[in-house]
């Protein structure tokens, strides 16, 4: 087995967050107040905290073969949660590629070949 990890949060508590701050551009502790009524409501409804959506935290058990994509253009996922990801990565196997396109975007052959590439050295 092996993972293509590409433009991942490394917490989706402080993603969204973020997210909230440089679109409304409102404080952030008004932020904070209405994620924390949208995380009570998810947790009532779904009975599930999204607060624990923390990447981060779980990398280190992945001992699997990792290729973490990031872009510096990545307008939602900044670059260094995916770095902090790597860092954080326990796997003897892992590799960081930059690519120069925005989050959304259709990967180019490129980086398509690069993750082909990954798995076929890393499942063979």
């Amino acid at each position: 087995m092996a993972c293509i990890l590409d433009s991942p949060y490394a917490s989706l508590w402080s993603l969204v967050k973020q997210i909230g701050q440089e679109r409304t551009m409102l404080p952030g502790f008004i932020i904070e107040k209405v994620l924390d009524y949208i995380r009570d409501c998810i947790k009532e409804e779904h009975l599930f905290d999204i607060k624990q959506l923390e990447p981060v935290k779980y990398i280190a058990h992945i001992d699997q073969p990792i290729l973490f994509i990031t872009s510096l253009m990545d307008e939602c996922v900044k670059s260094e949660d995916v770095v902090q990801l790597y860092k954080n990565s326990t796997s003897r196997i892992k590799q960081l590629e930059y690519i120069d396109k925005p989050h959304n975007s259709a990967r180019d052959k490129e980086t398509i070949d690069l993750a082909i590439n990954f798995l076929y050295k890393n499942l063979t």
